[in-house]
């Protein structure tokens, strides 16, 4: 880092270069970097926005080796670039409906149950942030994400796999129709040698598309419900790949509801799942107002707090706290809520299509505690917490859209939390911030109508699970070139100030 700043007058946005407000290793970088990131920046974001999942862990290198920005300001600029994203995966996925089932594609269920302690997990990571070793970060992330990528690619091959073989048996049938039944027979046998036994896709087995992107849904056959899972009763494990990893719990006890008033409870519930619950959105929004006025109250690094509150005093730490305190009773809100609706929806027989996730008292502490972890992930590294939780619901064996979809939702309410939180450590580059921020905007609209052709034209989701698998991967490989370079260039005396409250420039 270089001991002095760029005076005010460069502290400006200029079409031919843009000038950092806070100083980089290379004070003079010429405007081929500045157009260089942009380049790759948008490549990464369109591939990011098929999985729906930030990009930070792509960003983050970018930013460090074309701008040559420490990781204290790499970082907060990945996050306010994946915000610009996250808002548009919002708008788009929005409209959207679930493949399988008529309701919208976006999650409101599992962001209620994640989110609260994704956020606080955030929260705490940023602090983290400001105090451990940059080679720490660095060989943290490195590890993490190298695992993750050799797990979700796995999971997407195997996917791939299973949607070859549906479409392969799809188009041997209408040839076996032309033919006679022996040649048919004879054809059959060749077939099933070749490609072993059939299994369900999402498309092909759960619903019927009409060439338009169209799914037209089926109730799951009772041998592939997670019920059935549980019994035993499924054939292979490529079908149980995407059924939720805990067994449902059936709850104890028999309902007094009489047929007629149980066909009316599930009618209703029916009809409330085909729109998205304002109240639910409420929710969310309510926590993300909150948050947001505790960090402008706190202040910090970029300005004083308005309501007298100095970083490291007992009123700073005790504003901190009661933050963290406040999610995770929303959460404990919110799982009173979703089990109570689990144990109605057993009582009047609702059936669940493949992807769903049942909300039982089990699942709705274990996940969320998962969840804490990768919002420490996104708030430390400064990946969107996506990167982490994507993978997370696939293996929780959540449809990839609706992964997809719902991941995006999270981010924005993450991403924007861990933003406010770096502005208030006063580690935003402005400068850099306003047009990586719509860079955001426009690169994932164009990454999300792509991949919607592409899974309309090819009928493949696990083009998704591939996606995500490709990000974390590159991320991984971006990561540890910076991590190298830092080893064989190391920077003269480092960053000047470590420390919760140490100043961000």
């Amino acid at each position: 880092m270089l001991s002095s700043h760029p005076s005010l007058a460069s502290h400006v946005f200029v079409v031919t270069h843009l000038v950092p407000t806070v100083p980089r290793q290379n004070a003079r970088i010429e405007t081929r970097w500045d157009v260089a990131t942009v380049i790759l920046a948008s490549f990464g974001l369109m591939i990011a926005a098929a999985g729906g999942i930030g990009g930070g862990g792509i960003l983050v290198p970018i930013f460090i080796l074309v701008l040559r920005f420490s990781p204290k300001y790499a970082v907060p600029l990945s996050n306010i670039t994946i915000f610009g994203g996250a808002i548009t995966n919002t708008f788009l996925n929005m409209k959207k409906r679930h493949p399988l089932a008529d309701r919208p594609l976006v999650d409101w269920d599992l962001i209620l149950v994640m989110e609260p302690l994704t956020i606080g997990g955030a929260l705490v990571g940023s602090f983290i942030q400001k105090v451990l070793p940059e080679v720490v970060l660095t060989l943290s992330m490195v590890l993490l994400l190298v695992a993750t990528a050799d797990r979700t690619f796995r999971k997407g091959i195997k996917a791939f796999k299973k949607e070859s073989s549906v479409q392969a048996k799809e188009l041997g049938g209408t040839a076996d129709a032309k033919v006679s039944s022996a040649a048919a027979i004879s054809k059959d046998k060749s077939h099933t040698t070749l490609l072993g036994n059939g299994t369900k896709s999402y498309g092909a087995a759960n619903g019927v598309e009409d060439g338009k992107g169209t799914f037209t849904p089926t109730v799951l056959a009772p041998s592939s419900t997670p019920a059935a899972i549980a019994a035993g009763d499924v054939e292979t494990p490529e079908e149980a790949m995407m059924i939720p990893t805990t067994a449902p719990v059936t709850p104890v006890g028999t309902s007094d509801l009489s047929s007629s008033e149980k066909a009316d409870a599930l009618q209703l519930l029916l009809d409330e799942e085909q729109h998205t619950s304002l109240a639910k959105v409420g929710i969310m929004t309510a926590v993300f107002v909150v948050l947001l006025i505790v960090n402008l109250l706190k202040g910090g690094g970029a300005f004083d707090s308005p309501v007298g509150i100095v970083c490291g005093s007992f009123s700073f730490w005790a504003t901190s706290v009661l933050s963290f305190a406040y999610l995770v009773g929303v959460s404990l809100f919110v799982r009173r809520y979703l089990v109570k609706r689990w144990v109605l929806k057993a009582e009047v027989g609702f059936e669940y299509v493949e992807g769903d996730v049942e909300w039982t008292p089990l699942n709705t502490i274990r996940y969320p505690c998962i969840c804490f972890f990768a919002g420490f992930v996104a708030g430390m590294f400064g990946v969107g917490g996506g990167i982490v939780k994507g993978p997370l619901m696939l293996e929780m064996g959540v449809h990839p859209m609706v992964s997809s979809s719902t991941s995006a939702v999270m981010i924005l309410f993450t991403s924007f939390t861990a933003t406010t939180s770096f502005v208030v450590f006063g580690l935003l580059t402005f400068d850099y911030a306003v047009p990586l921020f719509f860079l955001g905007l426009v690169a994932t609209a164009m990454g999300q109508y792509g991949t919607d052709y592409l899974i309309n034209k090819f009928k493949r989701p696990s083009f998704i699970i591939l996606s995500i698998a490709s990000v974390v991967a590159l991320s991984a490989f971006l990561m540890g070139i910076n991590g190298l370079y830092d080893i064989l260039h190391p920077t003269a005396g480092g960053d000047e100030e470590d420390g919760i409250c140490s100043a961000g420039v």
